[in-house]
C-alpha cells in the first residue's frame, strides 16, 4: 500500500488509466495499468483478495507514483494457478472509509487442451481412425470432448470437406478448481448414403495452439438399395429395334435384384440387365426392378417401356337411324404410342364437312342437320412425322315430323312490303319422310267477321305458291307470293306441313306500308332514266344493223317519212301507207313495235283484234284501286316487228320472233290437298 498526504482542499481522485482484459501464455509477463490525477494510496486485488505488490518479486510497481501518480504493476513468470483471475485497482480516499475502484480486468492465462479430442458414440469411446457405423434412416449422436483448456476450446465438425457444426450443441464444464475447462460438443445428424466411406472429424481450435488438434472416424453408413433403371439405346424406340434394360441398385450391405413385367415375375432373368430383340409394341408395359439387402425393406422401381407405333382403332363408329330429338352417342377409340388424339368429322347431306369434337365419345341430339356420314381420325407424331388413320364411315339417318329451320337466311318471321308491290313469304323446313301435305293459311284479323279458315289456293289470282327442294336432301323452301299487296293483305300467314310422323306450323307476319313520296320520285327518276338509256341503245343498234323502221337507203328528209298502219279487213291484214307531216319534224316518233292480242267473243273472223299502240299511249292503265288491269298471261304475247327495208308485199305481216314465259327459278307450282 502506498500512502500519499492530501490537503483538505484537494478534489476527489479520478482514474486516468485503468487495467484492461488480457490473455497471456504461461511464463509471459503482463502489465496491469492504473494511474490517477493526484497522489493517493492504492491497493491491488485479484479475485477480491489484496495482493502484496512491492518493488521486487513477482508483482512489482512500474513508474513513479510520486511524480506521475502511476500505480501500474508488472506480473512476471505468469502461471495459471497463481495469476489467472480478475484484477482490480482501488484508490483510498483520505478522511473516509471509502475507496475509488477501477474496472475489473480479466487476466486469462491460456492453457491448450491436454490432448487431441476424444470421440464417443452412444457413450462408448472411439479411438482415432476407428469405424463409425450408422444407419441412413436414423439419426446418429456422436460426442467430441476437449479437456483442460483455458479459455474453453472451440470445436468444429466436418464430414469430408462439409462443415456440419450447425448440427452440434456445445457446453463448457470447469475442472481443476475452476481454472480450466472441458468442452463437450454433441453432433446429432442423419448420415446419407453418399457419406458412406468418408470421414467424420472433430477439430479443436485454441489460441494457445499454433495449429489445431483433431480426431476422426471412418463412416460406415448402412442404407437400403437405391434403385434406378436405364434403357439402352436411349430415346424413342421403334418396332424392330433391340433394347437393353439395366437395373442399378447400390446398397450397404450389397443387394440382389429381381425383374417383373406388369406384375409378373421374370424368373429366367437373374441378373441386373437383360435384352429384348426385334421388339414390337406388344413388349410395352411396366418393368419393375426389385432390390433387397439385409436389414432393410425391399425397394422397387418401375420403368415404363414404350415402343412407338402408329394408331390402331379398337372401337369404330356404327351408323343408325334415330328419331328426331333422340339422344345418341357415337364411339371411337384408338391405341398407339404416343397416345393418339381423336377428331370427329361429319359430311353433311348438303356436301359440307364439319369438325364435331375431339373426345372419344361424340354425343348428339338428333336433328335433321345431324344427318350425314360420321368418321373419326386418330393421329400421333413419331420422330416429327405425323401418323394418321381414318375410321370406318357411320351414316346417320333422322326421321321425324317436319321441323322448320329458323336459322335459314331465306326465312323471315316478318315481311314488310310497300303497297302495290309483290311480296314473298317463305319458310324453310326439313321432313323425313317426305311431306304428304302442305298449305298456307291466312289467319283472321281481330276485326274481321268470323268465317272458316281455308287453305290458300294456288289458282287464286291473288297468290302464287311454290315449293323448292334444297341442296340438303329432305329439306324444302315453301314460298307464298302475294301479288299487288294492299292493307287488306296485311296479317298473319301460317304454313302447315305434315308427314307420316306428325305436323308442324310456321307463322309469318306480313305488314303493308304506304309508298312514300320520296320512293315515288326515286321510282319515276329511275324509270325515266332506264327508258332513256334503252332508247339510245335501241337507236344505236338499229342504225348499225340497218334494221330501222324506214328504208335503209333513204334519209330522213321532209317528204320521206310515211305513216304505216295495219288493220284487219274482211279477215285479212291490210297495211295502209300515207304521208304524215307531223313525222317530218321528228321521224323517231314512229309507231311502237308492241302489239297486244285480245281474244274476244265478238271479234273478227279470226277471233282477235290487233292494236297498234302509238308511243305507248295505249299501255294498260291502273284502275281506281291502284291495281294494274292486266290480261291473263295465256293471252299476253310480246313480239318484235322485224322490218328490213321497204315491204314488197303489201299483205305481208309482222313476224313474231320470240315469246316470254314465266320462270319460277326452280320452284314448283303446288296444289294443296285439304284433308
Amino acid at each position: 500500500m502506498r500512502e500519499v498526504l492530501l490537503a483538505q482542499t484537494t478534489p476527489a481522485p479520478v482514474f486516468l488509466e485503468e487495467p484492461a482484459d488480457q490473455e497471456v501464455n504461461p511464463g509471459d509477463t503482463a502489465d496491469l495499468k492504473c494511474r490517477l490525477n493526484q497522489p493517493v494510496t492504492v491497493i491491488w486485488l485479484k479475485d477480491g483478495n489484496i495482493q502484496n505488490v512491492g518493488n521486487g518479486g513477482v508483482y512489482t510497481y512500474v513508474g513513479d507514483s510520486a511524480t506521475s501518480n502511476e500505480h501500474t504493476i508488472r506480473i512476471s513468470g505468469i502461471t495459471v494457478d497463481r495469476d489467472d483471475g480478475v484484477w482490480e485497482c482501488q484508490a483510498l480516499i483520505p478522511g473516509t472509509t471509502g475507496a475509488l475502484r477501477s474496472r475489473k480486468a480479466r487476466l486469462v492465462v491460456r492453457v491448450p487442451p491436454r490432448d487431441r479430442p476424444s470421440l464417443q458414440l452412444g457413450g462408448s469411446p472411439l479411438r482415432n481412425g476407428d469405424d463409425l457405423q450408422v444407419r441412413s434412416d436414423l439419426n446418429a449422436t456422436v460426442a467430441c470432448i476437449a479437456r483442460d483448456s483455458n479459455p474453453p476450446a472451440s470445436l468444429k465438425w466436418w464430414i469430408g470437406t462439409k462443415d456440419v457444426t450447425d448440427s452440434a450443441a456445445t457446453i463448457n464444464q470447469t475442472s481443476q478448481g475452476g481454472k480450466l475447462y472441458n468442452t463437450v460438443s454433441t453432433l446429432t445428424y442423419q448420415f446419407m448414403p453418399l457419406d458412406n466411406g468418408g470421414q467424420l472429424k472433430c477439430e479443436i481450435n485454441h489460441p494457445a495452439l499454433a495449429g489445431s488438434l483433431s480426431s476422426y472416424a471412418h463412416l460406415n453408413v448402412l442404407y437400403a438399395p437405391i434403385v434406378t433403371v436405364e434403357q439402352n439405346p436411349t430415346g424413342d424406340l421403334l418396332e424392330g429395334q433391340d433394347v437393353t434394360l439395366s437395373c442399378y441398385a447400390p446398397a450397404n450391405p450389397p443387394s440382389t435384384v429381381k425383374w417383373y413385367h406388369d406384375g409378373a415375375e421374370l424368373p429366367m432373368i437373374n441378373s441386373s440387365s437383360f435384352s429384348l430383340e426385334k421388339i414390337t409394341h406388344e413388349v410395352n408395359g411396366n418393368y419393375t426392378c426389385m432390390a433387397r439387402n439385409p436389414g432393410f425393406e425391399p425397394v422397387r422401381t418401375v420403368y415404363q417401356l414404350g415402343v412407338r407405333y402408329s394408331p390402331t382403332f379398337i372401337v369404330q363408329p356404327h351408323g343408325d337411324t334415330v328419331d328426331l330429338e333422340q339422344q345418341l352417342t357415337l364411339f371411337c377409340d384408338a391405341v398407339g404410342n404416343p397416345t393418339p388424339s381423336i377428331q370427329w368429322f361429319q359430311n353433311t347431306t348438303d356436301g359440307q364437312r364439319l369438325t364435331r369434337g375431339t373426345d372419344r365419345n361424340l354425343s348428339i341430339t338428333a336433328d335433321y342437320s345431324s344427318q350425314g356420314k360420321y368418321w373419326c381420325r386418330a393421329s400421333n407424331t413419331i420422330n416429327d412425322k405425323e401418323n394418321i388413320v381414318l375410321s370406318d364411315v357411320a351414316e346417320l339417318f333422322v326421321k321425324g315430323p317436319p321441323k322448320f329451320d329458323t336459322t335459314s337466311g331465306n326465312q323471315r318471321n316478318e315481311v314488310i312490303a310497300d303497297r302495290g308491290s309483290d311480296s314473298i313469304l317463305s319458310a324453310v323446313y326439313c321432313s323425313q319422310p317426305v311431306p304428304t301435305n302442305e298449305y298456307w293459311q291466312r289467319e283472321q284479323r281481330p276485326n274481321e267477321k268470323p268465317k272458316p279458315i281455308v287453305p290458300i289456293s294456288s289458282n287464286s289470282p291473288k297468290y302464287q305458291i311454290y315449293r323448292k327442294e334444297l341442296s340438303r336432301p329432305g329439306c324444302y323452301e315453301s314460298r307464298l307470293k302475294v301479288l299487288q299487296v294492299d292493307q287488306t293483305d296485311a296479317g298473319r300467314y301460317k304454313l302447315w306441313v305434315e308427314n307420316e310422323k306428325g305436323s308442324s306450323t310456321n307463322l309469318v307476319v306480313l305488314s303493308v306500308r304506304e309508298a312514300s313520296y320520296t320512293s315515288v320520285i326515286v321510282g319515276v327518276v329511275v324509270g325515266v332514266g332506264s327508258a332513256l338509256i334503252l332508247a339510245i341503245v335501241a337507236v344505236f343498234c338499229c342504225y348499225r344493223t340497218k334494221r330501222f323502221c324506214f328504208a335503209s337507203k333513204k334519209s330522213f328528209s321532209n317528204g320521206d317519212v310515211e305513216k304505216r298502219e295495219m288493220k284487219v279487213e274482211n279477215g285479212e291484214m291490210v297495211r295502209s301507207v300515207q304521208k304524215d307531216d307531223n313525222l317530218k319534224q321528228n321521224p323517231l316518233q314512229t309507231e311502237s313495235i308492241f302489239t297486244r292480242t285480245e281474244k274476244k267473243a265478238n271479234g273478227n273472223a279470226n277471233g282477235g283484234v290487233h292494236h297498234v299502240i302509238s308511243n305507248g299511249n295505249d299501255l294498260p292503265k291502273k284502275s281506281a284501286n291502284g291495281r294494274v288491269d292486266e290480261r291473263p298471261a295465256e293471252v299476253l304475247h310480246y313480239a318484235q316487228l322485224d322490218v328490213d327495208g321497204p315491204m314488197d308485199d303489201e299483205r305481208s305481216t309482222p313476224r313474231m320472233d320470240r315469246e316470254r314465259h314465266d320462270n319460277h327459278n326452280g320452284y314448283t307450282d303446288i296444289r294443296p290437298t285439304v284433308l
